[in-house]
């Protein structure tokens, strides 16, 4: 502390990182293929946590929610790689409480590679303690088409707090 009643003061450099707590911050992933029917909204299943500081997920229950447990700003990103298919659309969305949604990709592929195209949607939003995201896709290809893990980069669902 410096300065004197009635104005004290922080000392330059007092508070450090290490003295701020855990912030909230989560990193949801699937490591098995996903199948998504055809011209259908399907929620991603995330059963594999990278790190969760405050249990904004379960890998049990709603495995495709990210639950804020306190007020604040927060950065939400999902990303996801879908099998080689050139038909039809892929949409990527991130939804606030079963309703908005508040983050959205959609793309037509063209690529002949041997992989197909992935997305990525992201998001600064201001949530309530209590409220939730959830990730989905939708394709419409003509039939059913893999989400397909790569690695740890995809699926992927995070959230991490930012400010009050």
């Amino acid at each position: 502390m410096t300065g004197n009643f009635p104005n004290p003061a922080i000392a330059s450099g007092a508070v450090t990182p290490s003295k701020l707590g855990t912030f909230p911050a989560v990193r949801a992933r699937n490591d098995a293929i996903q199948t998504i029917p055809n011209n259908s909204g399907t929620l991603l299943t995330l059963g594999v946590e990278d790190f969760d500081s405050q249990n904004l997920h379960d890998n049990a229950i709603n495995n495709n929610r990210l639950t804020a447990p306190i007020a604040g700003l927060y950065h939400i990103t999902a990303s996801v790689r879908w099998h080689a298919n050139t038909a039809g659309r892929r949409v990527l969305g991130i939804s606030h409480n079963d309703a908005a949604t508040i983050a959205r990709d959609t793309v037509s592929p063209n690529n002949t590679s041997t992989f197909g195209p992935e997305q990525d949607a992201d998001t600064l939003f201001r949530m309530s303690a209590g409220d939730f995201v959830d990730v989905s896709v939708f394709q419409d290809s003509g039939g059913p088409l893999n989400v397909e893990p790569a690695q740890l980069a995809s699926p992927v669902f995070a959230m991490s707090w930012v400010a009050p």
